[in-house]
């Protein structure tokens, strides 16, 4: 039986971190992952995106801290290759959505992953991705 993979954007992971609404689902679907042993999967590009405003908002000290928590949460962070990018590129360029949700689309594409977000940009990517919106 093939296993559900999942791919967090940084809305998912900030939602989480941050006990905002959304972020119970989050909780929910990193037990799941856990239990089927199915590492939750995200972007090196996102994993960015979490560090960058996590020190934006709460300061650098709070990073080290979300980086332990990240690892402990057995969410593996993937490389981004030239197919994603090239994937993501085609997203950029036909829609309106950031180049760092493309990246979190086309990976999710090229993992075959679910995409877990809350961010409204990947409504216009629905078809083409499997998306769980918190």
């Amino acid at each position: 039986m093939k296993r559900n993979v999942l791919l967090f954007d940084a809305y998912a992971v900030l939602v989480y971190l941050k006990k905002q609404k959304g972020g119970d689902i989050v909780a929910t679907l990193l037990m799941q992952a856990e239990q089927e042993g199915t590492p939750p999967l995200m972007s090196i590009i996102n994993w960015g995106e979490v560090l960058y405003m996590t020190e934006r908002e709460e300061g650098i000290a709070r990073v080290k801290d979300v980086e332990g928590l990240l690892e402990a949460l057995n969410i593996r962070v993937v490389a981004v290759t030239t197919d994603i990018v090239r994937q993501a590129a085609h997203y950029k360029a036909r829609w309106r959505i950031s180049y760092a949700d493309a990246i979190a689309a086309a990976t999710a594409k090229a993992h075959g992953a679910n995409l877990v977000t809350g961010d409204q940009e990947f409504k216009t990517l629905e078809k083409g991705i499997k998306i769980i919106w918190l």
